[in-house]
């Protein structure tokens, strides 16, 4: 796939100063006629006063060092695909986090040079990837981790926005500190602590697995077993499957937790699965704060700024470490928050707390 480089440079502000001008008049008086400015008082064009010396002098410098511009290629390369603002935005914290993060270290960190690529069309890719000075790639989303995926490239690639699930499927996990992650799920543990704080007496947890879900029921049964919660799951195949097995698992008194499946929870489902958890008293426990307003009673989530805030930390960690090869630890979103439904909430009877104080309460006990 073809990739559009975007590079922004920053110039120093010159306010309003003048260091050039529109010719008004010339003067015939003779072998010394000089040629006045409307604005520049009673000098010539081509000399400028003493307030606009400072000015000039910087330009001068700057169109000196412009053939040197560019020719140092990106030492970290944020791959992203185009038309999704989300993605758009997360590439523009991470790279204002990086600047602040990493003005004051005095390390490698401090004069990182980092550029945005946009996922175009399926043609260009070599040229940018084979830049001498490329240390790392970040890819943002499912479709740029895909490409990178496909491609022997003997840098180091951070993983960003897919789903823990899919990072092992391709055997991403194996390839030693060349790949790492940050998983687009919250994990496993966080939900049934998020169940623990809201779950009444006798309320249980009922889940629906599907093809790209199905690798996380040894993870629910011992989130099951280590907060005491009872669960009950059932592996989905096919669209046909899923009326009969949600049925069946919200038989009694249970909350519906919803993990992303794309079989499952996807546009065609979502309306019907909500209303019918609805109309039979069931919470959903969803998994963004869109599932919320469409209907879910709660869901804890990562926004923009959190998974921005995380993949700027990674890559300094990365920067900081000096060695330009070894990557952290894969890892599920650090930073978090919570979502409530109040109209869900009165509708089922289900008082709850503010999200704020939710979450946390979430935070203090991951932190004991």
């Amino acid at each position: 796939m073809m990739l559009a480089v975007h590079r922004v440079k920053a110039f120093p502000d010159f306010g309003r100063a003048e260091i050039g001008c529109f010719r008004e008049s010339c003067a015939s008086s003779g072998a010394g006629a000089k040629c006045r400015s409307r604005d520049a008082g009673n000098h010539s064009i081509f000399t400028p006063n003493r307030q606009q010396m400072p000015a000039v002098r910087t330009l001068i410098l700057l169109i000196l060092l412009l053939p040197l511009v560019g020719l140092a290629g990106p030492q970290v390369l944020l791959v992203k695909k185009g038309g999704f603002p989300v993605y758009e935005e997360i590439a523009a914290i991470v790279s204002e986090k990086l600047s602040t993060g990493c003005a004051n270290s005095g390390d490698a960190c401090s004069s990182l040079n980092v550029e945005h690529a946009t996922l175009l069309d399926e043609s260009g890719v070599a040229d940018l990837f084979a830049s001498p000075d490329l240390r790392l790639i970040v890819a943002i989303g499912l479709e740029p981790s895909q490409l990178l995926r496909d491609r022997t490239l003997n840098i180091p690639i951070l993983f960003t926005l897919i789903p823990r699930a899919a990072f092992v499927e391709h055997g991403l996990d194996k390839v030693g500190s060349m790949h790492s992650a940050l998983f687009l799920n919250q994990p496993i543990d966080r939900q049934f602590h998020l169940i623990q704080l809201i779950r009444p007496a006798g309320r249980n947890v009922g889940v629906l697995l599907g093809p790209k879900t199905s690798a996380l029921t040894q993870s629910l049964a011992s989130a099951s077993t280590s907060t005491g919660i009872p669960i009950k799951i059932r592996h989905i195949d096919k669209d046909q499957e899923i009326g009969p097995a949600l049925r069946e698992i919200l038989d009694d008194r249970q909350f519906l937790l919803a993990l992303p499946d794309p079989l499952i929870y996807n546009r065609r489902h979502i309306h019907d699965i909500l209303l019918f958890s609805y109309y039979n008293q069931i919470p959903v426990i969803g998994f963004s704060a869109a599932y919320v307003s469409a209907g879910a009673l709660i869901a804890v989530y990562s926004n923009s700024v959190d998974i921005g805030q995380q993949i700027a930390e990674m890559i300094e960690e990365f920067v900081h470490v000096g060695q330009w090869s070894r990557l952290p630890m894969p890892a599920f979103p650090k930073y978090f928050r919570v979502a409530v439904n109040k109209e869900v909430s009165r509708a089922l009877g289900f008082p709850l707390a503010g999200a704020e104080e939710i979450a946390q309460q979430l935070r203090k006990m991951e932190s004991q």
